[in-house]
This record gives C-alpha cells, sequence and structure tokens, in this order.
C-alpha cells in the first residue's frame, strides 16, 4: 500500500506530495533531500495494526500541508529500492517489479536464499541502491546487508 501525503520543507517552503510504501513496522521514518534547496526532511508513516489507521508526521524540517497539484512527488518505501528513474514519478509501484525478480528466484530455488542471482536479474537494483542508501533510513542494514554485500564502495 502507498500513502499520499503532503509535506513543505520548512527551510525553503518548497512542497513535496510524499508516497510512502508502506512496512511492516509501526513507525516508518523516511529521510530525503527537499527537491529545491536540498536540505534534509524526515517523515514517517505510522501505523495502528489493531486499530487498522496510518498516519504520517512530519519529524524535522517538513511541515504538513494540503496537497498541492502539481508538486514534485517523493518516492519513499520502508522494504524496497526506490529505482532513481522512479523516485519522482507518480503511479510509479516498483516493488511490485522487485517482487517479481524475487519471485522468479524462489520459484527456481525454493526460497530467496541466492539472493546474488535475483541482484543478477534486476541489474538496477545494486545502483538503485547505491543511490538510494543515501536517503534511506530503518531497515538498510538488515535488508540491505543481504541484497548488496561488497556492491557500494562507500555508504
Amino acid at each position: 500500500m502507498i500513502v499520499r501525503s503532503s509535506f513543505k520543507c520548512a527551510t525553503c517552503g518548497q512542497i513535496h506530495t510524499v508516497r510512502i510504501g508502506m512496512g511492516q513496522e509501526a513507525h516508518q521514518s523516511h529521510r530525503f533531500g527537499c527537491m529545491n534547496c536540498g536540505e534534509d526532511m524526515v517523515v514517517a508513516l505510522n501505523v495502528d495494526y489493531q486499530a487498522v489507521a496510518h498516519w504520517t508526521e512530519a519529524l524535522e524540517n517538513a511541515e504538513h500541508v494540503g496537497e498541492v497539484p502539481g508538486a514534485p512527488i517523493m518516492n519513499v518505501d520502508a522494504n524496497f529500492i526506490m529505482p532513481e528513474s522512479e523516485r519522482h514519478t507518480d503511479f510509479a509501484f516498483p516493488r511490485l517489479t522487485q517482487l517479481r525478480a524475487m519471485n522468479k528466484v524462489a520459484e527456481k530455488h525454493g526460497s530467496l536464499a541466492a539472493a546474488r542471482e535475483w541482484r543478477s536479474a534486476s541489474p538496477n537494483a545494486a545502483a538503485s541502491y547505491c543511490f538510494g542508501r543515501k536517503s534511506w533510513s530503518g531497515n538498510i542494514d538488515s535488508l540491505g546487508s543481504w541484497m548488496t554485500t561488497g556492491v557500494c564502495s562507500a555508504a
């Protein structure tokens, strides 16, 4: 599920439409650079699984605002890599492409243990990870380590 919310950069006032791919955690924070001034903004998606509810919040250098038509899009996801080519695209669903690639490996090997083959089946995954690592927060160590061990030379 993707939750759509709008935030304004507290530094320069640029409004962003942020599309957050929901993960499994109750609190999922995301850091990204303002598309105007470059200052980091931190927003979060909170999920109450018992009440079946969710809400977004502005954590650092961000303020909630109403959606503004034509505002720049920022896509973030708690569990999947956002390819650079789709990072600012409305109606982008890269997790579906990545899930298909992972499913092919699982069907062939009976599990996702063959992560290295998954990386080669999705040639942009490593490059996207290296790009996205700068803006990812949260589960980067647990998810990133099995997907990209040794791929990026610098974090």
